[in-house]
């Protein structure tokens, strides 16, 4: 089942209701403290890149202050009590935040830990009132969209790029994001997932353990790009990261994220039983 919610901040646990019983201003302390325990000034750790447009946000991002702390808190904490935490985050003049190096470096187990829990699934899923048709089919439909998208991209690193499974020594930042042989496999993972999409009762294990590899993928990929980021950083190198490799890696990694969420989009609009 899914865990209960917790806010952690400067190494404090709260629940829901013992942050609602804090004080006003404690309130507002806590929910900048924590904004800035998670964000930071691109300019501490972003590569930048004038003929790209400026900073390259390779962890995400740009964030804002008024979203994060909104999604974070708007369950225990006013809307006006919200806006100042945020006037205060941003007095100094900076509205778009990259997130803090410590997030960075956790960036393959935060996809690991987000992964489809299928006994979290069944359990909620009994409960749950079943989509229409129409939705999920307009959710499939969706589904299928951003795996092809997916597909194509991988297909580009392996037939247009000639950069991954290449014979050359990797260099420091230069070396592939995805080996061919992940990439192959992640084809056939895609491949399973839409086979199973077209089966009246698809195999929702089957489904998971595909989704969980390219999860892994994107993880793998996170770190590569932290990696070469702070190659970058260290030799005082100003022409991006990895150039052409490393826009190929954050377009991979931004299609991996959108393909799973929308498998599991479609896996929780399933009617049950199946």
């Amino acid at each position: 089942m899914a865990s209960r919610r917790k806010y952690v901040i400067d190494g404090f646990e709260y629940s829901p209701s013992a942050f609602r019983k804090l004080s006003r201003s404690r309130k507002k302390e806590l929910m900048v403290q924590w904004f800035h325990e998670h964000f930071e000034d691109p300019a501490v750790r972003l590569p930048y890149e004038s003929a790209e447009g400026g900073y390259q946000w390779i962890w995400g991002g740009p964030y804002s202050a008024d979203d994060e702390i909104q999604s974070e808190f708007s369950d225990v904490a006013s809307f006006e009590l919200m806006q100042e935490a945020v006037d205060e985050v941003q007095s100094d003049g900076l509205f778009d935040w990259a997130p803090v190096a410590e997030s960075q470096s956790d960036d393959n187990a935060s996809f690991e830990s987000s992964a489809f829990d299928l006994e979290d699934f069944v359990g909620t899923r009994r409960d749950s009132a079943a989509a229409s048709k129409g939705d999920l089919d307009q959710l499939k439909s969706e589904m299928l969209a951003q795996l092809a998208e997916l597909k194509e991209q991988l297909q580009l690193g392996l037939h247009g790029y000639g950069m991954i499974g290449h014979n050359r020594p990797p260099g420091p930042i230069e070396d592939s994001p995805v080996s061919a042989q992940d990439a192959t496999e992640a084809l056939n993972e895609i491949a399973k997932i839409e086979a199973e999409a077209e089966k009246p009762e698809p195999a929702i294990d089957t489904v998971n353990e595909s989704v969980g590899f390219l999860r892994r993928m994107a993880g793998s990929i996170a770190v590569w790009l932290r990696d070469r980021a702070n190659a970058q950083i260290d030799a005082a190198i100003t022409l991006g990261v990895g150039g052409g490799v490393a826009l190929y890696a954050q377009r991979l990694l931004a299609l991996l994220g959108t393909a799973t969420e929308s498998v599991w989009a479609w896996l929780h609009a399933l009617p049950w039983p199946f």
